[in-house]
């Protein structure tokens, strides 16, 4: 991003770290929200911090949902382990809207 945007993003954040506003979902994929203009860095991070930033995901699962749509609400945290995020009683409140675009044949 820093080659492809130069010069071009907030300055909110210095010459260390233009255009960051905040890694998101830190655990799991760690992505970045990158903000382009010092307006749109400030809007960014004040729904970051009222939890207002809305986060939508596309990804492909290993099994069958049993519904075409559906809310998962668990605490989850990191199986280091199994490697992976987990259902667990001593993980953070998560609540998750999914829904299926599509299915494979397992074939």
């Amino acid at each position: 991003v820093l080659y492809k945007c130069r010069g071009r993003l907030s300055s909110i954040n210095g010459v260390i770290r233009p255009g960051i506003v905040h890694r998101l979902d830190r655990d799991t994929e760690g992505l970045l929200l990158i903000a382009k203009t010092d307006k749109a860095h400030r809007h960014l991070a004040a729904q970051i911090k009222a939890h207002t930033a809305r986060r939508t995901y596309r990804a492909i699962v290993f099994g069958d949902p049993p519904k075409d749509r559906g809310t998962i609400n668990a605490p989850l945290k990191i199986d280091h382990r199994l490697k992976r995020i987990a259902v667990n009683p001593t993980g953070r409140h998560a609540v998750t809207h999914y829904k299926v675009l599509e299915r494979f044949d397992g074939k």
